[in-house]
């Protein structure tokens, strides 16, 4: 039977005969489905996801009959009655998150129900069973559960593309819906399928379902249905029929198209059209020289849009698109290697290429890791620059400068505004304080903090005091000196002087002396000293701060847009999780 290959994903007897290699992913995810638990099937896009559904849907409505004998893949055809009797008391609705009008969780309730009736015919007015009325989704599916507790039935909801569920203003309590949906309504089970942000989601465990569904990796079919179901023996069959590859060894043919795909169905079924469609031979019918190079090109064309979003999936973080990147241009790297080569850390590393290779994106060979697939690993060298090789001791140069500029800006404010210093000179029957910044430079202006204090027993009628010095300028009322007048016992009175300091005398300190004259009577003399600041910024320690903060942030901007990406959605994910739901809460309350 002649094989009209496709890259066409369609819900057709023609489209799904050609289901190779999943036997045994059947039979695992029936085997969860029977046992009453809900499954997160992760894949790569393209690795077969909806083909699945597909298949798993129709084998429990019993749909598949009318194309089981057209089965390509023999071993899934002869298993089929096994597959069957074991859902026989099961339903199944398959619908794709596509066909939503809306992003709404009402859209989506609607969807669903069209979709279980379209495919199970449950709700019979003949039977006295209504379609449901409910605009609640937990509500809905209460009253389904009812219904298939009375009739023995178990429903499996299979949904495709979940990730635009995450899409919706309120996923969180849609999927805190489907949580409560699976606890309770027992004759429920779904089957939610996604690729990279929705394992994203479970394995950070910001998704309500955490704890309360089966996690399912699905990865390429079985290599010898693909090989010899899907490549060999079609193509040979096609060769047989129109007379072409006359004394050529179709066994090149599969080799090429196992090493070109990694057995991924979607791009053996592009090689294989390719193979079909594209005239390859010479006139004495011998393969033409080159003929890989025609074929690869008609391949690429047919796939670009796929293969380009191998590389840059929009869900994909910044450090995993580099690792793909950078194993297309240098394949059968270590962790250790990538980790250089990229700078990031081994833990980081290690966290994505075992996150790319859970979907099958990535394969481990010892320690070395490959992409999968030929013919994705020569697009990646083609079209994307190979990341920068990271210098680690120059990163952690570039860190160490980030950090010491980032430091330098706090302390270049303290720098420049010091706290002040206290200097004392006592007198008989009181004392004076003058208050200053324990650090100046030239030409900075301030005020200067005088306290006179009575100690003493008896009044005092007047005091003069006078602050002199040949490097600051200090000036009251456009003298040095101040009068007070009177102090009366245990009083204290304060006055402020300004200051303008100049070029001082000694390279690191400025020197004053303080006079004071009690009662028209000289009493005493003191001096005080302030530390220089050799590199006068005061007057720019805005600027200057400015300038520190900025230079780290473009030094660091790379980095922190890697670190931002990465880490946003953890840290919004993880907040969500940490909000505490202690009644569940239906999206229509």
């Amino acid at each position: 039977m002649n094989i009209n290959y496709t890259t066409s994903t369609v819900d057709s007897k023609d489209y799904k005969r050609l289901i190779c290699g999943r036997t045994d992913d059947t039979a695992k995810l029936l085997g969860y489905i029977v046992s009453g638990l809900s499954v997160a099937i992760f894949g790569e896009r393209r690795i077969g996801k909806t083909s699945l559904l597909y298949l798993i849907r129709d084998i429990i409505n019993g749909s598949i009959n009318v194309y089981q004998s057209e089965l390509i893949d023999v071993s899934l055809k002869n298993a089929i009655q096994n597959l069957e009797a074991k859902a026989s008391n099961c339903i199944a609705a398959y619908l794709t998150l596509h066909d939503l009008n809306n992003v709404e969780s009402k859209d989506f309730l609607q969807l669903t129900c069209h979709k279980i009736q379209n495919d199970t015919q449950l709700f019979s007015s003949n039977q006295g069973i209504v379609y449901p009325q409910h605009n609640s989704l937990v509500k809905t599916f209460e009253y389904i559960n009812n219904i298939l507790l009375r009739n023995s039935l178990q429903l499996v909801i299979l949904i495709d593309e979940i990730e635009l569920l995450l899409e919706m203003s309120n996923s969180q309590q849609l999927f805190r819906n489907l949580r409560g949906i699976i606890q309770s309504c027992t004759q429920i089970v779904f089957v939610l399928a996604g690729a990279e942000y929705w394992h994203k989601q479970i394995k950070d465990k910001t998704s309500p379902l955490v704890n309360n569904i089966q996690v399912f990796y699905l990865k390429s079919p079985a290599r010898f249905a693909i090989e010899n179901y899907l490549v060999k023996i079609p193509l040979q069959q096609y060769f047989v029929s129109t007379g072409k590859n006359a004394g050529t060894n179709t066994d090149i043919f599969v080799q090429t198209v196992i090493d070109w795909t990694g057995c991924k169905p979607y791009y053996t079924q592009a090689a294989c059209q390719v193979l079909t469609e594209l005239d390859i031979y010479t006139r004495n019918q011998q393969l033409a020289k080159g003929w890989q190079d025609l074929v690869v090109k008609d391949i690429e064309d047919s796939v670009e849009i796929s293969l380009n979003n191998f590389y840059d999936n929009e869900n994909l973080d910044v450090v995993s698109k580099q690792i793909l990147i950078l194993l297309a241009n240098k394949s059968g790297l270590t962790v250790k290697q990538i980790s250089n080569q990229l700078g990031h850390s081994s833990k980081i590393i290690w966290d994505r290429v075992d996150d790319l290779e859970s979907l099958y994106k990535i394969r481990k060979q010892g320690s070395e890791y490959y992409i999968i697939g030929e013919l994705i690993e020569n697009w990646g060298r083609k079209t994307q620059d190979i990341p920068k090789t990271v210098n680690k001791w120059f990163q952690r140069l570039k860190w160490i400068t980030i950090t010491c500029l980032l430091l330098l800006a706090p302390y270049l404010y303290f720098y420049t505004h010091p706290p002040l210093d206290r200097f004392t000179c006592k007198f008989t029957g009181g004392e004076v304080v003058v208050q200053m910044p324990k650090s100046l430079e030239q030409n900075e202006t301030g005020k200067a903090k005088i306290r006179a204090s009575n100690t003493g027993k008896a009044k005092i009628k007047s005091l003069l005091i006078t602050i002199h010095s040949t490097s600051i300028n200090y000036q009251k009322e456009e003298t040095n000196q101040i009068k007070i007048e009177p102090v009366n016992r245990g009083e204290t009175k304060f006055v402020d002087m300004s200051f303008v300091s100049h070029r001082s005398e000694q390279r690191n300190i400025f020197k004053s002396s303080i006079s004071i004259i009690k009662d028209n009577n000289q009493s005493n003399t003191c001096s005080f000293e302030i530390l220089a600041r050799i590199i006068p910024v005061k007057k720019y320690w805005g600027i200057v701060n400015f300038l520190l903060v900025t230079t780290s942030g473009v030094l660091a901007r790379k980095d922190l847009f890697n670190l931002v990406s990465t880490t946003l959605p953890n840290l919004l994910g993880i907040e969500e999780k940490d909000k505490k739901i202690l009644v569940l809460k239906d999206d229509e309350d």
